[in-house]
C-alpha cells in the first residue's frame, strides 16, 4: 500500500483535501513520528508494519507561509554574505597584485 492510497481514504473519511493532509506513523508508543512523505515510496519502505499507528493530520498554511518567508529571508541573507565575501577576496586579490 501507497501513503496517497491513506490520503485519499482520509480524504473521504474526513472531507478534507488532499493537499491538506500530513501523514505520519510510529512504530511504538516509544517511537518517534516519522512523517510518510514520498507518495511514490510504501508504506513497507517506511518501516510501517503489523501494530504501528499511523496518523492524519492538517497542515497549517499560515505556519507553512510563515516557514516558506523566514527561509526565503534566510537564503537572501546567505546569497548576500557569499557575495560579499566573493567581493573582499577580489579586492584582496587585487590588492597583492
Amino acid at each position: 500500500m501507497f501513503p496517497i492510497h491513506l490520503l485519499s481514504l482520509s480524504q473521504r473519511v474526513f472531507k478534507l483535501d488532499l493537499n491538506m493532509q500530513v501523514l505520519s506513523f510510529r512504530e511504538s508508543k516509544d517511537s518517534l513520528l516519522t512523517e510518510l512523505d514520498d507518495d511514490d515510496s510504501t508504506l513497507a519502505y517506511f518501516g510501517v508494519c503489523d501494530g504501528s499507528e499511523i496518523f492524519m493530520n492538517e497542515k497549517d498554511e499560515k505556519a507553512e507561509a510563515e516557514k516558506m518567508k523566514r527561509d526565503a529571508a534566510e537564503e537572501e541573507l546567505r546569497r548576500a554574505e557569499e557575495e560579499e565575501r566573493a567581493k573582499r577576496m577580489t579586492e584582496s586579490k587585487k590588492a597583492l597584485m
